[in-house]
């Protein structure tokens, strides 16, 4: 699972070579539909064309999708669709701004995550 704050405009170089190492190792991922990483991560993996992604949201529709695959989770809000993810994870990557409480909340959830602070 990968997560982050939506206030981060840029991909730190960090989070760069942890994504590499993922997409190395060929772990399917999840990432939510938000503007800031959750965007930022779409469009870095689908420059390396990378296809293990699925984009979590709530909505009818997602919000950011660059044309992954996507799952809709009943709920009314961002957090319902935060947990979701965060069951089926065993690892977690979190892009945080050391103030976003969703951010935070992600990093609590998911015990074995990797945190990048920007």
């Amino acid at each position: 699972m990968i997560s982050g704050s939506r206030s981060v405009t840029e991909l730190p170089s960090s989070a760069v070579n942890s994504l590499n190492k993922i997409m190395e190792l060929g772990f399917d991922i999840v990432v939510g539909d938000c503007s800031g990483i959750d965007t930022l991560v779409q469009k870095y993996l689908q420059s390396q064309h990378y296809q293990n992604v699925t984009v979590y949201h709530i909505n009818n529709k997602p919000r950011n999708n660059v044309g992954f695959k996507t799952i809709k989770i009943q709920g009314r809000s961002y957090s319902a669709k935060d947990i979701a993810m965060a069951e089926i994870a065993d690892y977690g990557l979190a892009i945080w701004n050391n103030k976003s409480k969703g951010t935070k909340a992600n990093i609590d959830r998911i015990k074995r995550t990797k945190v990048i602070t920007v």
